[in-house]
């Protein structure tokens, strides 16, 4: 009887286990499957990176925000552990978050919340570049330290992408360092195109950054993406900007914060001393001289600057001087930025030949004057060149001498008074001085044989008239030498001198006549005076 009713308490201690036991099974799965736990923050699909202390964060750290349900049995949150897929198949902690806060209601306001550094594990592991789900679990204080498992309910969990590298492949197309742009050229418009891309995360932003050379930024232009390709294109006119040299800086960003720019970058440097150039070229033409005889030799000159340099300068350095009257030539400037300038410059050409002619010294045609240096043909000298030669002008000509030899010389005119004019005839410098109407010859070979003669005609109005003429007369015998002795009108003319004399000797004979006349007249009256009174 003893025996029996001992298996009876035995038996209902068993049963009372047994049911103790699904009674806490029952609440420990009601406790699991009861309070969810849900990842508000950071929402699925946002990008993320952590780098701190580089170029390419945004932020080292990011704020975490997840809710729960069922605050009768979480009364009492000490923190929350967050975790991530490190692989497919394991989970690991990023960290834990103590902002705990346990609503009023059932099921509101019940949240825990913090900020991590997104890139770097509570172990001080790197959590490389990567898509990852993000999880959480609630730890409970009272309750035996009562753990809420993670949500096995994807809604519930949030996937982003963690990206601490910043875009690669950043390069300007087709803008080489040092190159010229202006309205003018490429249509009034300079575009600009850049290719970039990220291994992970979407390009957000891409800004070319215009800095002229004080360093000041003239403006940010933000790229527009070319359809699908990684490439963003930019168009700027260059009249907005000053002229002169700019350097271009490429800003680009990635959708997780990551940036590049090039300053910073010695594989994709910036475009350094672009020239921005929209003003004409200034110039600077002359033609001299500006009178001159036909067939005479008229030189012209052109220069010009511009901020980005002069590309071409187009002019006709010896016009036709084979017709007389007024011509203007034009000179166009070209800037290597593609803008262009021109100047005019005008001469008059009048009719060959000068000097006097025989009848009283006038004058037959007018006699040009010239400055500066003055090209006249070997032929027009020949035939004898007249000009009135500011100081310090001179006549250059190739010449054949009378030795075979061709050479450039020169006749320069140094010195001028009212009286006297100093003239150096080159290459080999030959200086001598001339006296109003005289000539003097040169031997420009020392062979004895004058090439040049040269001769003062007058002084007007500050400047030398001067004859050049090519000749070849031998030197006369014990007067060789570079230089013949002066010739002038009434010296060196035998003819002139004898016409004096006889002049000088008629005028005896007349007055010898005169007289003898007179004496006749005198004998004759006395005769007749003296018959008469007998």
């Amino acid at each position: 009887m003893v025996k029996k009713t001992n298996k009876k308490i035995l038996l209902s201690i068993l049963v009372s286990i047994i049911l103790i036991s699904l009674t806490v099974l029952v609440f420990a799965a009601w406790v699991t499957y009861d309070v969810t736990t849900k990842v508000v923050s950071p929402a699925t699909g946002t990008n993320w990176s952590g780098a701190v202390g580089t170029a390419v964060a945004n932020t080292s750290q990011v704020f975490f925000n997840i809710t729960y349900k069922n605050e009768t049995i979480v009364t009492d949150p000490v923190n929350v552990t967050i975790w991530i897929n490190f692989t497919t198949s394991s989970w690991v902690i990023l960290g834990n978050l103590s902002n705990c806060i346990n609503g009023t209601g059932l099921g509101s306001g019940s949240f825990c919340s913090g900020s991590l550094n997104i890139s770097v594990l509570y172990n001080g592991t790197m959590v490389p570049d990567g898509v990852y789900t993000v999880n959480a679990s609630i730890h409970n204080n009272s309750g035996g330290g009562l753990s809420i498992v993670p949500s096995v309910n994807m809604s519930n969990l949030s996937v982003i992408r963690i990206d601490n590298t910043a875009p690669r492949t950043v390069s300007i197309n087709s803008v080489p360092s040092g190159q010229n742009h202006s309205v003018k050229s490429n249509s009034g418009n300079f575009t600009l195109n850049v290719t970039a891309d990220d291994a992970l995360a979407n390009i957000s932003t891409v800004q070319f950054i215009i800095i002229n050379t004080t360093g000041q930024v003239n403006a940010t232009v933000t790229g527009i993406k070319e359809g699908n390709s990684p490439r963003y294109s930019a168009t700027i006119n260059t009249s907005h900007f000053p002229n002169g040299y700019v350097n271009i800086t490429l800003f680009v960003n990635d959708t997780a914060g990551n940036y590049n720019v090039t300053a910073n970058s010695s594989t994709a440097p910036l475009v350094r001393d672009l020239i921005f150039d929209n003003v004409a070229p200034s110039v600077s033409f002359s033609c001299t001289p500006t009178k001159v005889n036909s067939g005479d030799i008229v030189t012209c000159s052109c220069s010009g600057s511009a901020t980005s340099g002069v590309n071409s300068t187009s002019f006709t350095a010896t016009p036709s001087t084979s017709s007389t009257g007024t011509y203007t030539q034009t000179c166009q400037v070209a800037s290597k930025s593609g803008v262009s300038n021109t100047a005019t410059a005008s001469y008059t050409i009048e009719l060959s030949g000068g000097g006097s002619s025989g009848g009283g010294g006038s004058t037959t045609s007018t006699v040009p004057s010239i400055a500066g240096t003055v090209a006249v043909s070997e032929s027009k000298l020949s035939s004898g060149y007249r000009a009135k030669f500011s100081n310090n002008a001179q006549v250059e000509s190739s010449l054949t001498t009378s030795s075979g030899t061709t050479e450039k010389h020169s006749v320069k005119v140094t010195s001028i008074t009212t009286s006297k004019v100093m003239i150096t005839v080159s290459s080999d410098p030959v200086n001598l001085e001339l006296s109003l109407g005289e000539t003097k010859k040169v031997d420009l070979d020392s062979d004895k044989i004058y090439d040049l003669s040269l001769t003062f005609n007058e002084v007007v109005t500050g400047k030398a008239d001067i004859s050049v003429k090519k000749i070849s007369e031998a030197a006369p015998t014990g007067q060789e030498g570079p230089v013949s002795a002066g010739e002038t009108p009434g010296t060196t003319d035998d003819n002139t001198a004898g016409g004096e004399t006889t002049t000088k000797s008629n005028l005896y004979l007349w007055i010898v006549l005169v007289i003898v006349i007179i004496v006749i007249i005198c004998v004759i009256i006395y005769y007749t005076t003296k018959k008469k009174k007998k």
